[in-house]
């Protein structure tokens, strides 16, 4: 199985990815915000990442060769919670074109996770595509904790139960709506 996931280096794309790579199967991460990353974080994410024959590094601007196979396409929202606005919409803005272009192979299954169900009227609006063929899209809804302030940086955090409970629903492969019970303790 082929893992595009956009932000490998974030919080949760970062585990996401940990978990594939582990299970022998195929990550390519597809810059799409890592300017925002911490610089450090990063770095020490792109080294752990680097050994791998299985993972691939694609900048967004790079023609991407064709994935042959069964792919996933993971998009996790919630690592950008923490990101300035403008920030935000310089990502929503390159996600919009790349995930159109992704959208047109077919064998292609979508997964989005979000924080809180405030932003899924927002998706709606902003990839109208993906919503139009339901049964090649999985949304995962993670509760939104009692954190009063925005993040500003990531810090270290117990996010096991709540990756382990995402990939039991991305591996379920059902399309709809999913909403986990773990939060992102921050």
């Amino acid at each position: 199985m082929n893992n595009l996931i956009y932000g490998s280096y974030g919080l949760l794309g970062f585990e996401l990815g940990k978990w594939f790579l582990e299970m022998g199967e195929s990550v390519f991460h597809i810059n799409i915000g890592d300017e925002f990353e911490n610089k450090q974080k990063l770095e020490e994410k792109q080294l752990l990442f680097g050994r791998n024959s299985n993972f691939k590094e694609i900048d967004r601007m790079e023609k991407m060769e064709p994935i042959e196979g069964k792919s996933r396409v993971i998009v996790p929202f919630i690592d950008w919670e923490r990101f300035g606005e403008g920030e935000k919409k310089k990502i929503i803005d390159r996600l919009r074109t790349h995930l159109h272009i992704q959208w047109q192979n077919p064998t292609f299954f979508f997964i989005l996770i979000l924080l809180k169900r405030d932003n899924f009227e927002d998706l709606k609006r902003d990839f109208p595509f993906l919503f139009s063929e339901s049964k090649r899209l999985q949304t995962i809804i993670v509760p939104e904790n009692d954190r009063k302030e925005p993040l500003e940086e990531e810090k270290e955090v117990e996010i096991i139960p709540l990756t382990r409970e995402i990939i039991t629903v991305i591996e379920s492969e059902k399309p709809g709506d999913h909403t986990v019970t773990h939060m992102l303790m921050l």
